[in-house]
């Protein structure tokens, strides 16, 4: 995709809005837990998770990917915590 394309540009190639805000979210919640800030990139993981879950089929590789990043950043923020929420999520991906 090139970098310079606009939202107007991407629907018009046939993205939809879930797939434009799983992106947005994304990005800024991986921003955020690479820049320390690991309650905000939760909260914004955790939105991406939620339009994965209920925009995008089953077997979209979206939805892995925002249960990688949970796991990434419930780890960073809370490493002793973040097993049982993990493995929960896993068997109910």
């Amino acid at each position: 995709m090139d970098e310079t394309w606009t939202d107007r540009d991407l629907i018009a190639a046939g993205w939809r809005e879930a797939d434009l805000d799983w992106e947005r979210l994304t990005l800024e919640a991986l921003t955020d837990l690479g820049e320390g800030r690991e309650q905000e990139a939760l909260d914004g993981i955790r939105k991406a998770l939620y339009v994965a879950r209920t925009h995008f089929a089953k077997g979209d590789p979206r939805l892995a990917s925002s249960l990688t990043n949970q796991a990434a950043a419930l780890a960073a923020a809370d490493p002793p915590a973040a097993t049982g929420v993990i493995v929960k999520a896993a068997l109910e991906a």
